[in-house]
């Protein structure tokens, strides 16, 4: 099964299923997206996410933050066979079966 392929070991890349580049919108896209990596498939709850990311919000404001970066994420890496981010309830985990970490 072909993956993205995400390298988090010196400079942040991104591939898409296609070998190609992939560029997320933000920073903040890029640095959720690599805490999700490690260790790949293990589940984060969201308001630790949040308050990691956007501590410097109140808990409503850096919520939303995270939903918008998820969605983001999501779009910029629109594969219509695979979600890159697993979501259950209150936790979300990076999807092991749609992504190859090179830290693993």
């Amino acid at each position: 099964m072909a993956r993205l392929r995400l390298q988090v070991l010196g400079a942040f890349r991104l591939f898409g299923l296609d070998g190609q580049p992939r560029q997320l919108p933000t920073r903040k896209a890029e640095a959720l997206l690599a805490y999700l990596a490690m260790p790949r498939g293990r589940p984060h709850r969201r308001d630790r996410l949040a308050a990691l990311l956007w501590g410097d919000r109140g808990d409503k404001q850096a919520r939303h933050s995270l939903n918008q970066t998820i969605f983001s994420i999501r779009k910029a890496l629109a594969e219509p066979s695979m979600d890159p981010i697993l979501a259950r309830g209150e936790t979300l985990a990076l999807n092991a079966e749609a992504i190859e970490v090179d830290a693993d």
